[in-house]
């Protein structure tokens, strides 16, 4: 075969489905002919229409999947990924066109994959996706293109299919440069959801996909909901379990085949196809290449022919049962959740107008007016279903419970009557909250520019993360962080703290003190204990787990790095050891010192006994002889990828206070940058190191009466006037660098001197026991306005994010380093 430089986007076979036995050529129009220049100066429009044109004349670009290596180029994407996508793809077209059973049965998942991989492959396709990316060369473009090939598989498999006919009309359907063309009635072609090369997002409610399969057949695919609702008040917010490259079901042999189109609405569909279009159409008749000479109406009235017949929507929806051979049972849904949705999760949404002081609907614990109020309906958490904050309230409500943490037992109490079933019961709510189909991505808050959001990436351990995170929040509105509860759900048996409840006395220990200490932040919204995404989405797990897989050579632990979580694993170690009966902790004692007297030992033991009281994170639980081992956690979360996917879907920069991931983060800039200077420069130089004071309080109330009263709030108005600044890649105004330098100098003065003040009010006739202690510390700064990040992650937001609105690139992120402190927990 020899070397083409002429790539086909839309294939030669599936063109000649649009031509007559008759003819053999198309009318081609140019939708924005060229302008030849003539010998007077002035300039003449080029013929918009080229006929006759066969189809291997047609839908062609230069070089579009030509590969560049050096001085070496291949066709090996139009050669072999192409050829063998068109092979498939021709068959599998005709198998949806026909609807013969058992063809279609053999390639119905092959359609599908042609669908999906057609949509990404034209010129318009290729420019979308590459905006995605802040710099990609032509190579890495059609590298990527392959990564996410697939992706809106599972969303057309769930949609309903209807083909529409043009038998009987004198207007046949018409062949674009962008076959597979999307419909929504809330985006109109001059929306920002339909500017170029955009289309809107195949997930949203009221989005149709349409793909003519010939002259004379046209595939229609709705999503369900509006199918079933055509006038449902918000078109634009995704579907359920909207999660890409999953496994579902569908039926094959329901697609409905019953509409015969009149001229006027062949021509209505031909109309969207050519709006939607980007530069090139075909047809075997001029005249079918301009339908607006007989389509009137709004974006909405045009689309009403897209519709399918409401009475024979009754083969779409319900529920599947089902068995496998080894005898287990399977269920899915409409939306291919594999379980039943939790009732218990569900929440009725505010009827009527919601007052501006209210609580807002989405369960957030602001008032409306400073949370949804002004939000489009795309844009708010959902308020359908509990939020994240609400169900922490529950789970920390449950536990308490069942602990018995009334205020009646002191902890050690509590950790002596720590029992395998109260741990199974923790956990079992735990799963029961956040059960696998679990739609974590419409509970996330989006982007704010009036809310300045933290992503914290660091040890999750109470003994280093509680204090980090109370002295952080007088210095941002909102602070996400991984939730370190194991959930059961997503965990083999043998690792199960459900089947296993034993093996995680220690974690459950250590987990209830970091979600305790965290409560009231929790609870008034500061905080966002959010569960891993990764547990309900295992295409994102897979992809993470393969980009960190990657980087695993480069990983260098230096002494900074592991030295505090050295010290955190021997604790643990140590109090693994001390969690045995009395005669086995003798035992080992004489191990240590054959020599030791009884007396000594018993006082030994005693004295162990009593550091095990005295440590809040120790069990108080005396395992059997040779009882079982514990489950032990060393958790640095989020990792790289998975902290900035977060950050940059939910408008946030990320924070971290351990050596090891802001050295990651900072390599992350030289992917784009390289010796690059950034404009933001002098602020990075400014805030390298800069001194800054951190402020814990005895109390939690107290410190939500200082974040409440604004007194402390001068660094967090100054750091989030930063942030909002740098998401534009060169300051507005070449004084903006100095204001920004100069308002974070007098917020650092402000704060100091109302620390000060505070100190004098809450410590005074207080000298032995303070309420309020002040420690030192630095804050660095990097700054990267193209992004902190690399491919793989705008390949995580494309696939995953659950909207279009996340950040375009990561811009800021933060290291602090503090004096150490001493927390002295209280057993009472």
């Amino acid at each position: 075969m020899a070397f083409t430089h002429d790539n086909h986007y839309v294939p030669e076979w599936y063109q000649k489905r649009f031509l007559s036995s008759e003819k053999k050529v198309f009318h081609y129009l140019d939708l924005n002919p060229p302008l030849i220049p003539l010998p007077n100066g002035e300039k003449k429009q080029h013929n918009s229409i080229r006929w006759p044109r066969s189809p291997s004349q047609c839908f062609f670009e230069k070089d579009l999947y030509t590969l560049y290596y050096g001085g070496l180029i291949t066709d090996a994407i139009e050669r072999y990924l192409f050829g063998r996508v068109d092979d498939i793809g021709a068959i599998a077209i005709e198998s949806m066109a026909t609807q013969e059973f058992e063809s279609l049965h053999d390639n119905f998942q092959n359609f599908f994959e042609y669908l999906d991989i057609q949509k990404i492959r034209t010129p318009k396709g290729l420019v979308w996706l590459k905006s995605k990316f802040p710099n990609l060369t032509h190579n890495q473009l059609l590298y990527e293109m392959q990564q996410i090939q697939r992706m809106h598989c599972t969303i057309w498999f769930e949609a309903v299919r209807e083909i529409v006919y043009a038998n009987n009309s004198k207007i046949k359907f018409i062949v674009s440069d962008h076959p597979v063309t999307v419909y929504n009635p809330a985006c109109s072609p001059s929306s920002s959801e339909c500017v170029w090369p955009n289309d809107p997002r195949i997930e949203m409610k009221a989005t149709q996909t349409i793909l003519p399969l010939d002259s004379n057949r046209c595939l229609i695919l709705t999503n369900l909901d509006y199918a079933q609702n055509p006038k449902l008040s918000d078109p634009k917010v995704y579907r359920a379990n909207a999660n890409p490259f999953r496994q579902t079901l569908a039926r094959i042999d329901n697609t409905i085949c019953v509409r015969e189109l009149k001229d006027d609405e062949v021509a209505h569909i031909n109309f969207i196809i050519k709006s939607r279009a980007r530069k090139y159409l075909a047809a075997q008749d001029k005249e079918w290449l301009y339908p607006e000479k007989i389509v009137g109406g709004s974006w909405v009235e045009v689309g009403k022919v897209l519709l399918p017949p409401s009475n024979e929507l009754w083969q779409y929806g319900g529920e599947v049962f089902g068995q496998y051979k080894d005898g287990r049972h399977f269920y899915h849904d409409a939306y291919g959740r594999t379980r039943a949705e939790a009732e218990h999760l569900k929440k009725e949404p505010p009827k009527g107008k919601v007052g501006v002081n209210d609580p807002c609907p989405c369960g957030s614990g602001k008032k409306y007016k400073k949370c949804c109020r002004d939000k489009a309906p795309e844009d708010r958490p959902s308020t359908t279903y509990r939020s994240i904050r609400e169900r922490n309230i529950m789970f920390f409500n449950i536990a308490i419970e069942i602990l018995g943490f009334d205020g009646k037992k002191d902890w050690i109490q509590i950790r002596k009557d720590l029992t395998d079933q109260k741990i199974e019961n923790i956990y079992k709510a735990f799963a029961a909250l956040w059960p696998r189909e679990t739609d974590l991505m419409s509970l996330l808050p989006k982007p704010d520019t009036k809310v300045s959001r933290a992503i914290y990436s660091g040890m999750l351990d109470p003994q280093v993360a509680c204090k980090d995170i109370a002295a952080l929040s007088l210095y941002v509105d909102e602070i996400l962080i991984i939730n370190p509860f194991v959930n059961p759900n997503t965990v083999r048996d043998e690792f199960n703290p459900i089947k296993n409840p034993g093996r995680y006395r220690q974690d459950t220990i250590k987990n209830f003190i970091f979600l305790l200490s965290l409560f009231p932040l929790i609870e008034s919204g500061k905080v966002n204990l959010i569960p891993d995404p990764m547990y309900f989405n295992p295409a994102l797990m897979d992809q993470i787990m393969a980009e960190a897989e990657k980087r695993r050579k480069d990983v260098k632990l230096d002494d900074a790095a592991i030295k505090l979580m050295e010290k955190l694993a021997k604790d643990d170690f140590k109090r693994w050891l001390f969690d045995s009966s009395d005669e086995r902790i003798k035992s080992r004692i004489k191990k240590w010192k054959p020599d030791i007297t009884d007396d000594d030992l018993e006082e030994m033991l005693a004295s162990i006994k009593k550091q095990n009281e005295q440590d809040p994170l120790a069990t108080l639980h005396s395992r059997e002889e040779g009882g079982g081992g514990q489950m032990f956690f060393s958790r640095l979360n989020p990792n790289l990828e998975l902290g900035m996917f977060l950050a940059q879907a939910t408008g946030a920069f990320v924070v971290t206070t351990h050596p090891f991931r802001w050295s990651e983060i900072c390599s992350s800039i030289n992917y784009f940058y390289g010796t690059y200077q950034s404009s933001w420069e002098p602020i990075v130089t400014h805030m390298t190191n800069l001194d800054i004071d951190f402020v814990y309080f005895l109390d939690p109330k107290e410190l939500l009466e200082a974040l409440r009263n604004g007194d402390l709030a001068h660094m967090k108005t100054a750091l989030r006037n930063i942030w909002n600044a740098v998401q534009i890649e060169n300051p507005s105004d070449p004084s903006q660098i100095e204001s920004l330098i100069g308002g974070l100098n007098q917020a650092k003065e402000k704060m100091d001197k109302s620390i000060k003040g505070l100190l004098k009010r809450k410590n005074d006739y207080n000298e032995k026991f303070l309420r309020v202690v002040k420690k030192g510390g630095r804050l660095s700064i990097k700054i990267a306005p193209a992004g902190h990040s690399t491919n793989s992650v705008y390949r995580l937001l494309l696939a995953h994010a659950g909207h279009e609105k996340y950040l375009k690139a990561l811009p800021l992120s933060l290291y602090i380093e503090h004096d150490e402190i001493e927390v002295k927990a209280d057993n009472n």
